[in-house]
């Protein structure tokens, strides 16, 4: 008898380990990159899409408590959810190997006088002090999720502005096009994306290679970078 509820004890305990290999603790779980295909993680509200081998290491993600002492913020910013701390802080991805971020938005986030269109994601950059926007993030109307793309792993928040109720355009958050030229409104932040060559493929998978620019500059070792702030845009 005491054999037999030996053998249930050990069976019990290897179903508990298997079941949760990913969590740490309530408010953080770990997650890493497969290398046979595309891996999705779900924390709370938040979808991530893990591109195959985007990183080696064990990745986090957990919520933290808002600090935003000494940051620079757009006038008037109001955080609708708790910031999201990805860890290893400062992990940077392989060009094509960001990660898909989604969050669920629900009516009882947005503050009052305000729309799903005053929603953007930040990224808290606490070397410069200051409170960015994500450039690459849109708006699903129908499911209501924010998208977006992560680059690296910092800490993010998503938030709108005060004093804009999604008409008309935000100085803080929006960019005017012009050709391959995109400047945000907000301190004349420039991005440029030059077309070089296009090759058209089958079923709308074309070969596009673009000279691109950045305001915030390349990595030292980006094997794409043509100068401190220009790069070879590959398709991928």
């Amino acid at each position: 008898m005491k054999r037999k509820w030996l053998v249930y004890g050990v069976i019990f305990g290897m179903l508990i380990t298997c079941a949760t290999p990913l969590l740490a603790a309530d408010n953080e779980q770990h997650f890493r990159a497969e290398r046979g295909g595309i891996s999705n993680v779900r924390f709370g509200q938040l979808e991530l899409t893990v591109p195959a081998e985007a990183a080696t290491e064990e990745m986090t993600v957990a919520n933290t408590a808002l600090n935003l002492d000494g940051i620079q913020k757009p006038y008037g910013f109001i955080p609708i959810g708790k910031p999201y701390q990805f860890g290893p802080r400062g992990l940077k991805f392989k060009r094509g190997k960001a990660l898909g971020f989604k969050l669920k938005l629900t009516a009882g986030m947005i503050p009052e006088g305000y729309s799903l269109s005053a929603v953007r994601l930040f990224y808290i950059n606490r070397e410069t002090k200051q409170l960015e926007q994500v450039p690459e993030q849109s708006i699903d109307w129908e499911t209501g999720y924010l998208q977006s793309r992560l680059a690296h792993f910092s800490e993010y928040v998503p938030g709108v502005v005060a004093g804009w109720v999604g008409q008309g355009l935000n100085p803080f958050q929006d960019y005017i096009t012009n050709g391959e030229e995109s400047v945000l409104l907000h301190g004349l932040q420039v991005a440029v994306n030059s077309p070089v060559y296009s090759l058209p493929g089958r079923g709308g998978l074309d070969l596009n290679l673009n000279r691109s620019y950045s305001y915030t500059g390349t990595q030292a070792n980006d094997p794409f970078a043509i100068s401190p702030k220009w790069y070879w845009d590959l398709p991928h």
